[in-house]
């Protein structure tokens, strides 16, 4: 690696961090007036007095950026003789030399003294938006020169010092969504699940396709040849790789949040922007690791299933966990403290299978779906050797992080919805039987949004449960109800199911929020106890919604809700269940 002195100006090559002197890294985002190795060699040395020899780049931005670095390191006071900068320091007309760079850039930035970030779009005497409003914040490099430096230094367009990382620490973790440990102590980079480490990129954008995977070489401590020209299959590639190295398998809890007919297929995701909402999930030891790899099939991988009839879909556990967090106050007097109580429940995602012990991923709504911690240990809760395929549907339109689907306001706020099956001791919220699920199903009534209501119906056999959530302008969850009902022939279900030129089920216009939630409430209970909807069987499962609100990574919030179908008649024989699977 080649380094810029901060007095003469000259270039040095350096053969590893270790045998450099201490040095500074100036992080800055590109414009079209940076300094190329071939320019700045091209010329003269620049010299500290332009006045009597001017420089002949000395017009370009770029140029000035980087004298003002070096003149910042030797303000410092911190003995720093030496700059390192991605412009002009590496010579990228050399794919070897490119190739070695891009794969020991992490290295550099870790050992390095301190990183100056240069935000050349904001004003140190704005406001607090200007700054995490920086284009320093959206592109795929930069989160790198965030993370690895020991020291980090931020800069506005006229070289005025902002403050550091640590200082900055909670308004920037706000605006990347990176746990705020990881900027506080760069050593914990690296426990942070998969999942969670792919969400802090997801809204990172770079100019080449293939920049989105060779950007995230050192987050994930990989290394491998790089390729330009191979376009997206670079962003699988690095997946691949990450799969050799690791037994977390969140790098398959990736969520698809737009049209279920249009998901994607492959057990790996497109793009790091599938990860967004996947902040919160963490490993869990308390599940165990297992080992899972790539073969010519797919990723062979040794889970627990749970077979459905939804439309063929196979229920997959993963060895992690969802967690929300919740702050409560304790204590009535002076000495009330403020705590954190974390929920957690594993991460189980959709399959369908193509084949004998050869499944694909499928998608089929935007609610989180847990299964209830009770049931999930007291069913059987064996592994099963499967192969999940990597195909991606080769029809399948790429969204990019800028995208309607993809974009900063994709919210996936609203009910976690943990669901069980059996015969629940409602006191002790333990299963005296629990079963296999069978045949259930949750559909979106009306998408959340600020100031509206946003229904969720869970439908098992024939009976109902609506969820309801009238939401406040800040996009909080104001009010909330459930209503349970029996619905054989399915009157009461087409009446909530919206026609496509009404905005909502029973639309009340001049009334709040919460007088048109407990209206339609009163309406279903209306509707579903006609003489012609009475059940042999009891129409009200156990429902209890938690009455604290659950935030995640991304703070959105969630409510979680427990709900347990009674379940007739008793459990399938495992080895039929096993060949519906198949």
């Amino acid at each position: 690696m080649r380094l810029i002195n901060v007095h003469t100006h000259e270039l040095r090559e350096f053969f590893s961090a270790a045998a450099a002197p201490p040095y500074a890294i100036l992080s800055h985002t590109w414009t079209s007036e940076e300094m190329t190795f071939e320019a700045w060699q091209g010329t003269a040395a620049p010299s500290r007095s332009l006045v009597n020899h001017p420089h002949p780049h000395q017009h370009k931005a770029g140029f000035r950026k980087i004298l003002s670095a070096c003149a910042q390191a030797r303000a410092q006071n911190e003995n720093i003789d030496w700059l390192w900068c991605d412009t002009n320091c590496i010579d990228k007309r050399s794919s070897a030399e490119l190739t070695e760079a891009i794969n020991s850039m992490f290295a550099w930035y870790r050992d390095a003294a301190v990183c100056y970030a240069y935000l050349d779009d904001v004003d140190a005497g704005g406001s607090k938006e200007g700054f995490v409003r920086s284009r320093w914040f959206t592109r795929g490099w930069t989160l790198q020169e965030l993370l690895a430096p020991e020291k980090v230094l931020f800069f506005d367009r006229n070289w005025q010092f902002m403050g550091d990382r640590a200082a900055l620490a909670k308004m920037i973790s706000e605006v990347t969504r990176i746990h705020i440990g990881a900027l506080e102590d760069r050593g914990t980079i690296h426990k942070y699940s998969i999942a969670q480490r792919m969400s802090w990129a997801a809204d990172r954008e770079t100019t080449r396709e293939e920049d989105v995977a060779y950007c995230l070489l050192g987050i994930f401590d990989i290394n491998m040849p790089l390729l330009y020209g191979e376009g997206m299959k670079a962003f699988q590639r690095l997946q691949h790789e990450i799969i050799k190295t690791t037994d977390d398998q969140s790098i398959l809890a990736w969520d698809w949040l737009g049209n279920p007919d249009e998901a994607p297929t492959s057990a790996l995701a497109l793009l790091p922007a599938y990860f967004r909402s996947c902040g919160s999930i963490i490993r869990d030891p308390d599940i165990g690791m297992a080992p899972y790899a790539m073969t010519n099939i797919g990723i062979s991988i040794e889970v627990p299933m749970i077979c459905t009839s939804v439309t063929g879909a196979i229920l997959v556990g993963l060895n992690c966990s969802r967690q929300l967090h919740a702050k409560v106050e304790r204590g009535y007097d002076r000495s009330r403290k403020e705590l954190i109580v974390f929920r957690r429940s594993q991460v189980w995602i959709w399959s369908r299978s193509t084949g004998r012990d050869i499944f694909e991923r499928a998608h089929l709504h935007s609610t989180k779906i847990f299964l209830d911690d009770s049931y999930t240990s007291s069913i059987d809760n064996s592994t099963t050797k499967i192969f999940l395929s990597t195909s991606a549907t080769s029809t399948l339109p790429v969204p990019t992080p800028q995208s309607r689907l993809f974009g900063r306001g994709v919210s996936t706020a609203g009910f976690a919805i943990n669901i069980g099956f059996g015969m629940l001791n409602a006191h002790i919220l333990e299963y005296d039987k629990a079963y296999f699920p069978g045949s259930f199903s949750i559909i979106s009534l009306k998408r959340r949004g600020h100031s509206t209501l946003s229904h969720e119906l869970v439908s098992y056999k024939d009976v109902r449960v609506l969820l309801s959530i009238a939401w406040d302008q800040y996009g909080r969850p104001q009010n909330w109800h459930h209503t349970s009902f029996f619905d054989s022939q399915g009157e009461v279900s087409r009446q909530l199911l919206p026609e496509k030129e009404r905005e909502e089920p029973w639309s009340i216009n001049g009334v709040d929020n919460f007088t048109q939630l407990m209206f339609i409430h009163r309406q279903i209970k209306e509707l579903s106890t006609k003489p012609d909807t009475v059940s042999r069987y009891d129409p009200n499962p156990f429902v209890k919604i938690e009455d604290k609100v659950l935030y995640d990574l991304l703070n959105c919030p969630h409510l979680m809700v427990r709900i347990v179908f009674n379940q007739y008649p008793g459990p399938e024989p495992i080895n039929e269940l096993n060949r519906k699977c198949n």
